[in-house]
């Protein structure tokens, strides 16, 4: 044969060219411009780009309120528990060292959310029309052995006011 001979194979995948010559010559790529070369693989998607290091973690909580990490139904019960606290001291030992647990109750009131948590002997629950600047109403309720506690009040702007309080023995 005359020469070297030149193999010359263009292969087109997902729109890029590559140009294959004999074992003489080096394989260069032709890639459109803003394009990155394809494994020959076809591709659906970009794959994401790895950053070459991780972020450092970064400790926000002196930065964010404490009243921020928790919603607002939360805070009105806290805010309620604090009041009763301080309103009858009688009770305070009965509200010490409280784990809430419950969440969203679901009622077949229209325009009203329903938040019950328990804890220990406790059960409060706080309820609301969902608007602007709602008002919160909290019930709480304690019932161990012959001791009944029932409190009742709203809260609103991180006002907590009592409509009825009964204990007894």
């Amino acid at each position: 044969m005359f020469g070297i001979t030149v193999l010359a194979v263009v292969i087109i995948v997902g729109g890029v060219t590559w140009t294959l010559f004999g074992s003489n010559e080096p394989a260069v790529p032709s890639v459109p411009d803003n394009s990155v070369p394809d494994s020959g693989e076809p591709a659906d998607e970009p794959e994401p780009e790895i950053p070459d290091t991780e972020p450092e973690p970064t400790d926000n909580s002196s930065e964010i309120p404490n009243d921020s990490l928790i919603s607002h139904e939360e805070q009105a019960r806290d805010a309620s528990v604090e009041y009763i606290k301080s309103k009858h001291p009688s009770i305070a030992q009965f509200l010490t060292d409280l784990s809430w647990n419950g969440g969203r109750y679901e009622t077949e009131e229209v325009n009203n959310e329903t938040y019950v948590y328990y804890a220990s002997d406790w059960m409060v629950t706080v309820s609301w029309q969902p608007t602007e600047n709602p008002t919160y109403q909290i019930s709480a309720q304690y019932a161990s052995g012959q001791i009944e506690i029932i409190w009742e009040g709203t809260y609103q702007n991180g006002v907590v006011k009592e409509t009825k309080f009964t204990g007894s023995r």
